[in-house]
């Protein structure tokens, strides 16, 4: 219930920040639509749809409601606590800082916001607006507040995806979540780099929150077939727009394979199924073309390890994303066979689809190429981010100790292969994500800046930290 409502309310932000840059709205007349709209989808929602979108509470036991307390507060911990600096922050918390230094002042005042990079940015006004509303520092809600908050939520869809694919083996399958999370960080663009570590970034909340819950609540409504479960993929899809362009590209792939492994699975006989998805996917593509053409973007190059190149292969973009050693290639054979571990029969059969038609696309050598020069040119590795490897090797893993019930001294077998994996996954590679290799260190909450000053780029200056907070000479100001 919680995270349905967390989500949906990320959907009405990013909807609002959307309308206010169309409209010409200061950060703060954002802030006043979303709670305008957010008091009327309330007055709607009890007024007409209540009775029918009832949620119902799907109980834990005692012991279940200790591991998801654990689980919850070690995502807390490891946001907070995981410090790695990133230089992307030289033009996202540019954003932030120029959303809360003309706060009162129309979008199109603001140079810096007022440009192609930021005109889905949600993520950063919406951290621009906590620190404005509550008087806090910036850097305290940019690194630490609001990353905070959305970790709680990587966690609960996680539980809630694995409870539902593997029922009561999920304990199992999150222990190991959290160990990708610590560990897989052999390259930069690994799921896990993009996960706790970094969602202070907008793209990492896309990777680790948006997409699981696309495909929970897809998987939900297909079980269903209950109307409040596309509600809440609508907002899922709303909300990723929010955090990162790219989802202008990824979800509506997504959707699209979503869409065709269920087809001759879904159950009703009625084109209300194929009417919404496609309407999903055309408005996202719509959406998407809009602003190729108003900002008037073209490309014909890919982004690869060998830096922008006219050419590229997926087995490249494959490796560029999951690395080539051992957790890389385990964290494909597990997406692999992962079907075989799902015990909910009823969406067995659509996730075998899922599945296949996923390793179909990265198997035709010419996926990311077409992608990336079809859309921009980082495309052609991000689309990977809709492949979900982490909660697949979460499901293979978890499934594990059930798996193998025979029993030495008294203990399933099935724990000794899942113990000797994990240890075998974690000791593969020295760079892990909490590395000296990957650039990680483990201390206590503090916003993730390398020094005592940032390069803000579109400022052309250097950003003082003082305290808490960065000072900017040009703007004659701290926040």
């Amino acid at each position: 219930m919680v995270t349905a409502i967390f989500i949906a309310m990320a959907g009405l932000y990013t909807l609002s920040h959307i309308v206010g840059y169309l409209f010409n709205l200061s950060p703060l007349g954002i802030l006043y639509l979303y709670f305008s709209v957010l008091l009327i989808f309330l007055l709607l929602y009890f007024l007409f749809v209540r009775i029918d979108c009832k949620f119902k509470y799907h109980l834990l036991d005692k012991k279940e409601l200790y591991f998801v307390g654990f689980f919850i507060a070690f995502s807390v911990v490891l946001t907070l606590c995981l410090n790695r600096p990133d230089a992307d922050d030289q033009y996202y918390l540019n954003s932030a800082i120029e959303y809360l230094a003309k706060n009162t002042h129309p979008i199109s005042e603001s140079k810096y916001v007022h440009q192609r990079r930021a005109a889905l940015a949600a993520y950063e006004s919406l951290r621009a607006n906590v620190s404005s509303l509550f008087n806090i520092p910036i850097l305290i809600s940019y690194y630490l507040l609001v990353p905070a908050i959305f970790s709680i939520f990587v966690a609960t869809i996680h539980i809630k995806l694995l409870r539902l694919t593997i029922r009561d083996d999920w304990v199992y399958g999150m222990l190991f979540f959290f160990i990708v999370m610590l560990v897989w960080g052999d390259i930069h663009r690994t799921h896990a780099n993009f996960g706790l570590v970094r969602l202070f970034q907008g793209k990492a909340v896309f990777v680790s929150l948006i997409i699981p819950a696309i495909i929970y609540y897809y998987f939900k409504y297909f079980q269903t077939e209950k109307q409040k479960y596309m509600l809440l993929l609508s907002a899922c899809i709303v909300a990723g727009v929010g955090f990162t362009p790219t989802a202008l590209v990824v979800e509506p792939l997504l959707l699209l394979v979503l869409y065709i492994s269920g087809i001759f699975s879904f159950k009703k006989s009625d084109k209300s199924y194929f009417f919404t998805l496609f309407s999903a996917v055309f408005m996202l593509i719509l959406l998407g073309l809009l602003f190729k053409q108003y900002f008037n973007i073209s490309n014909a190059t890919v982004h690869t390890p060998r830096g922008t190149v006219e050419h590229t292969t997926n087995l490249e973009m494959i490796t560029y994303v999951i690395g080539s050693g051992f957790r890389g290639w385990f964290a494909l054979f597990c997406f692999i066979i992962s079907p075989f571990f799902i015990r909910n029969t009823s969406i067995r059969k659509v996730y075998f689809n899922f599945t296949i038609i996923c390793c179909l696309l990265m198997a035709i050598p010419w996926t990311s190429e077409f992608i990336a020069k079809n859309t921009y040119k980082t495309a052609s590795w991000r689309w990977l981010w809709m492949i979900p490897f982490p909660f697949a090797m979460s499901v293979v893993m978890g499934s594990i100790p059930r798996k193998v019930s025979a029993r030495m001294f008294n203990i399933p077998i099935g724990f000794y292969v899942y113990f000797i994996i994990c240890l075998i996954f974690i000791l593969s590679s020295k760079r892990n994500v909490l590395s000296e290799e990957n650039y990680t260190t483990f201390s206590l909450p503090k916003p993730k800046i390398e020094s005592n000053k940032m390069w803000l780029r579109n400022y052309g200056e250097y950003g003082l930290i003082e305290g808490n907070r960065i000072c900017v000479e040009s703007l004659n100001q701290c926040y």
